[in-house]
């Protein structure tokens, strides 16, 4: 009789377990239905960038808020891209003059460029900017990105805040009122970080073309002590010469340096001269800028000058290294 009615509870147990079950799906269906019901939003497509003129567009600035704290800023020159937040623009547009801009990215450039003139998904949040909002639309944080097309302001696109989940930000034209929502995958081309944009490397593959450790013929190296000075020439038949050449290709710099006076040019620690196959050569100065005491420098500043028969004027470039990477250039060629 026992093992019965244990037998019929464990029955009882187990329709229920069952039930229980089927009723959870059900609900968790019904949630999942009513939460694409609630999801009304249509989608507008849209881009950012008319595709007919990405070619016309000539200058770019992010900045935030007033552009007084963070601000980036891209010009195009003869087809190259360059950055310098601190570099007189109108003038250097006007004269075609690229001396210490620094060579952008060129292939972030160009993913920008595909992806803002791409068709998208964007929903509308607001027909009209109210005057109390959260959108983030109007105050210091937001973020401007404003392109030219011949020498004057095109357009202007403002993005705000992120929505709750942290997946759309709020965008809006300023020649518009309409609010929308947008991909946050858009926030990797609204940084104002220069090294995000920069180039790398302390040798332009930019400038002048992209070069390889066989490309450069001879390195005249001048060291400048304050007693002394050692002059050297390193050449292909010099052992390990492709290793070396290889390892200077591949380092990297910190950033914009500090643009020095004239007067502060003609003795550098390090003078680095390499001629090219292309008939081109690359002069590279280098000059302490940091110093946590009297003998010791935690970071060099590099005026680097580019030359090449086609141009008549020398490109110069300036940018900051740490004392590792001056040691290891050192290392590299001693």
């Amino acid at each position: 009789m026992l093992n019965k009615n244990l037998h019929k509870s464990n029955f009882i147990l187990c329709i229920t377990s069952i039930l229980l079950l089927i009723l959870f799906i059900i609900s968790f269906t019904k949630i999942n239905s009513n939460n694409v019901l609630k999801d009304k939003r249509k989608p507008v497509k849209t881009a950012i960038i008319n595709p007919k003129n990405v070619d016309k567009i000539t200058r770019i600035e992010i900045f935030e808020g007033n552009a007084s704290a963070k601000k980036i800023s891209l010009i195009k020159s003869n087809n190259i891209w360059y950055t310098n937040p601190d570099f007189d623009i109108k003038t250097s547009l006007k004269n075609n003059d690229t001396e210490y801009l620094i060579p952008a990215e060129q292939s972030k450039i160009n993913q920008m460029f595909e992806y803002l003139s791409s068709t998208m998904n964007v929903y509308k949040r607001s027909q009209k900017l109210s005057e109390k909002n959260d959108f983030g639309l109007t105050d210091a944080s937001t973020i401007h990105f404003r392109y030219y097309m011949d020498g004057e302001i095109f357009n202007e696109v403002l993005f705000g805040k992120t929505d709750f989940a942290k997946t759309s930000r709020y965008m809006m034209s300023k020649s518009n009122t309409t609010v929308y929502e947008i991909s946050t995958q858009i926030d990797q081309y609204l940084t104002m970080v220069e090294q995000n944009w920069t180039e790398p490397y302390i040798i332009s593959q930019i400038i002048n073309g992209q070069k390889k450790a066989s490309d450069i013929q001879k390195i005249k190296i001048t060291q400048n002590d304050y007693e002394y000075q050692i002059v050297k020439t390193i050449v292909p038949s010099n052992e390990n010469y492709l290793k070396i050449t290889s390892k200077l290709l591949e380092l990297r710099h910190g950033g914009k340096g500090k643009i020095p006076e004239t007067e502060n040019l003609y003795f550098p620690v390090l003078k680095l001269e390499y001629e090219l196959g292309n008939k081109c050569s690359i002069s590279q100065f280098f000059y302490p800028l940091e110093r946590t005491s009297e003998n010791d420098v935690s970071e060099y500043n590099i005026i680097t000058d580019y030359t090449s028969p086609e141009k008549t004027k020398k490109q110069r470039v300036c940018y900051k290294i740490s004392a590792w990477t001056f040691e290891k250039i050192i290392e590299l060629i001693n």
